[in-house]
């Protein structure tokens, strides 16, 4: 029933890549499956079955083999492996927690294709667009975990100076109770 609910609700706000994003509700939509920001947990971009890019909550970024200046903090992982003028596949693994399916693969190539042409350059930029949904899925949880525990963190400060004030005797048990339970939303 829940994913039913999920499913009504998803309107696309955004497409990017090859992801379809609903911001309003926080859900975004891969192939025909939707599911809930918070669901994202990481992704890894595959060429030929090595990673090239990964990226998920509470992990930075690595960078990958075209991405530019990134590609540099990965080279020395990569330097080491033979290069080939082709590839054979390129997919995006993206796992999910609590969501009714694990991990979710994106193909982008799954045939033979020289690394010059065209055809190779369009699924790199496309996965790269793609990770770009993510890696925003990824920093509106960020943002929203960030805020919350500010709120937290600034709720227990007031508190703290609220008690302070208490024992000076600046307020009484009954002004300080009440600040308390509005800081803490009781």
């Amino acid at each position: 029933n829940s994913r039913k609910e999920i499913v009504k609700k998803f309107k696309t706000t955004k497409l990017i890549g090859r992801i379809s994003l609903d911001d309003d509700n926080k859900l975004f939509e891969i192939g025909t499956d939707i599911f809930k920001y918070d669901n994202l947990l990481s992704y890894e971009l595959l060429e030929d079955g090595h990673s090239v890019t990964k990226g998920g909550l509470g992990r930075a970024v690595t960078g990958g083999l075209f991405f530019g200046g990134v590609g540099a903090v990965v080279g020395g992982v990569t330097g080491k492996r033979k290069t080939s003028d082709v590839c054979n596949s390129m997919s995006l693994r993206v796992s999910l927690k609590n969501a009714h399916v694990d991990i979710i693969y994106i193909p982008f190539i799954s045939v033979e294709i020289k690394k010059q042409s065209a055809i190779y350059r369009v699924a790199q930029a496309e996965a790269q667009q793609t990770i770009t949904a993510l890696d925003r899925i990824i920093d509106s949880c960020k943002s929203e975990r960030d805020h919350t525990y500010g709120k937290t963190f600034s709720a227990a400060d007031e508190i703290l100076k609220y008690k302070s004030l208490l024992e000076q005797g600046v307020i009484t048990q009954q002004e300080f109770d009440a600040k308390k339970k509005e800081l803490l939303g009781l």
